[in-house]
């Protein structure tokens, strides 16, 4: 039979796996996040040349033709949110927001 173990061992072999964990989720959300900046690196140029392709597709037809202002305003929206994904998955964004639940959690 094995002898017990002392407090402070268990105390320490918690405190070990508690660590290892910490480890794998910092692992784990870093190739999460690398995963996200690469799949979502395209995204502003795909708008942008969409809202040319939208309003090349366009010129091309004619006056008759012309669409009203709901083609432009969803070139338009299709620009800014990607600009918008690609501002907020941003290194700095990260650190804006990180500074951010920082300061709330001191209060």
């Amino acid at each position: 039979m094995s002898s017990p173990r002392s407090l402070d061992q268990q105390i320490a072999l918690v405190e070990r796996r508690l660590e290892l964990r910490r480890e794998r989720m910092d692992r784990h959300l870093g190739e999460v996040r690398t995963g996200v900046e690469r799949a979502t690196s395209w995204w502003p140029l795909a708008a942008a040349v969409g809202a040319l392709g939208i309003g090349f597709a366009f010129s091309r037809r004619g006056t008759a033709a012309t669409p009203g202002r709901s083609a432009g305003l969803l070139a338009t929206l299709a620009a800014v949110a990607g600009t918008a994904v690609r501002i907020a998955l941003s290194p700095q964004a990260r650190m804006l927001w990180a500074s951010v639940r920082a300061s709330g959690r001191a209060r």
